[in-house]
């Protein structure tokens, strides 16, 4: 015989590519993971976002407010930096929505710089400070899918909520004596 192993091998191949379906859609990938390679995918990217996003600077926040009998007030905050960022646990669901993930019991630490300002005809009334703010008993929830972007994959959110249990804040600086049992109501 005039055909080799290698031949049949490689006549074989090229019959079965050809009898291959053919189809016109386009290409398309798929992957199938683990709910192991899940739960380190989760792990590794959450401590990756905190370790990567970690001080954090905000921006500042003014607003003014009217106030009966007194008039216009300008409030601020500024320089607001998240310090640092613990979760607790949290969980991965996968489903026909999308990918959901879901972490508790977080828990985030803040400063900022505080400050108020009140002008009237002839004189002025201000304060200024610091206060650091304690958040606990995060419970954070979001749901988000892969689309088609012109050929590329986008992550988009299907939805999100967040419940914080208590927040605790400390005021220093001007007459933080006065303000701090406000923020125990």
């Amino acid at each position: 015989m005039a055909f080799t192993k290698g031949t049949m091998i490689l006549v074989f191949c090229v019959l079965a590519l050809l009898t291959l379906p053919q189809s016109n859609h386009g290409g398309h990938i798929s992957i199938l993971v683990s709910e192991t390679g899940l739960e380190f995918a989760k792990d590794f990217l959450i401590n990756k976002v905190i370790a990567t996003t970690i001080p954090l600077q905000l921006p500042s926040i003014e607003k003014k407010v009217r106030i009966p009998l007194i008039g216009k007030v300008r409030m601020g905050l500024s320089n607001i930096q998240i310090n640092a960022v613990n979760v607790q646990s949290s969980k991965i669901e996968t489903g026909g929505n999308g990918i959901g993930l879901s972490v508790s019991g977080a828990t985030a630490d803040l400063i900022m710089d505080w400050s108020y300002l009140y002008k009237a005809s002839f004189f002025k009334i201000s304060d200024h400070g610091n206060a650091s703010v304690k958040v606990n008993g995060m419970d954070l929830k979001t749901t988000v899918t892969l689309v088609d972007n012109n050929g590329s994959l986008k992550i988009a959110s299907r939805g999100s909520d967040c419940k914080v249990r208590s927040i605790g804040i400390h005021i220093n600086g001007g007459a933080s004596w006065l303000y701090q049992g406000y923020c125990f109501v």
